[in-house]
């Protein structure tokens, strides 16, 4: 599965966060803004019970929140940055500063795991996630994740 497929331009921004819940509460709302079948406690509360499952700080400043819901009908995913970082339990132990946020809808656990697939497959590229932070445009982050898409490993 190509990232273009499933990653929303208009679901990619900087935020403030100064923990998970604001993580969470910003993120929410965010997707529940741009699509409004998300209710965005429901969304929150489903991004929390599937961290509490085990981290999706998967290193390198990267963390893939996801979950399955029937708030949406195909696979969705955002990015929100957050340059001071913040601690999210990361399987390296240091401060998240990217999150990829995926939904799924329900019975489709196949797509998922593909857009985990390709959003892991990037997020193991340390100068990728640099250059990720040093974008001044946000606007600039989509076309520098089809990019590394595109051009593989």
């Amino acid at each position: 599965m190509r990232v273009e497929e499933f990653l929303d331009r208009e679901l990619i921004c900087d935020i403030d966060a100064d923990g998970v819940d604001s993580l969470f509460s910003t993120i929410a709302y965010t997707f529940s803004k741009r699509y409004p079948s998300i209710n965005k406690e429901k969304l929150k509360e489903f991004l929390q019970e599937r961290e509490i499952l085990g981290t999706t700080g998967i290193g390198n400043g990267f963390a893939i929140p996801h979950t399955k819901t029937n708030m949406v009908d195909k696979v969705v995913a955002g990015v929100f940055r957050n340059k001071t970082g913040i601690d999210f339990n990361a399987v390296d132990n240091k401060p998240v500063k990217l999150f990829v946020v995926l939904l799924s809808p329900l019975g489709k656990p196949i797509k998922l795991l593909k857009a985990l697939a390709a959003v892991a497959k990037i997020s193991k590229d340390k100068q990728f996630t640099k250059s990720m932070l040093a974008v001044k445009d946000t606007k600039d982050i989509y076309g520098k994740f089809i990019e590394r898409d595109e051009s593989g490993p």
